[in-house]
């Protein structure tokens, strides 16, 4: 059990070519589990078409921090469901 003002751990930010990934990091400092979008290429784009073409979903998958990135792979999955232009930028600002 964590008390108050003890950290939980965090999420670092990394980056191959252009597909964004994230670390998640332990209070101790290990790594808990990847987080990438789905990719093609050899690894190096990211696969617009993962979660079918048009639909406005971007999908993150969470994989452990031993194996391999491939969707086979994966042990969870995050989707960010885009609301459309207007709300999009209004709820950034």
């Amino acid at each position: 059990m964590h008390g108050p003002g003890t950290p939980n751990g965090s999420v670092q930010e990394m980056m191959w070519f252009f597909v964004p990934g994230f670390n998640v990091i332990k209070p101790d400092g290990e790594v808990e589990y990847r987080v990438s979008m789905p990719t093609c290429a050899g690894g190096m784009c990211v696969n617009i078409c993962a979660e079918g073409l048009c639909n406005c979903r971007i999908p993150f998958y969470v994989f452990l921090p031993t194996g391999d990135t491939t969707a086979e792979n994966k042990v969870g999955s995050l989707t960010k469901i885009w609301a459309g232009l207007g709300t999009e930028v209004s709820t950034q600002l």
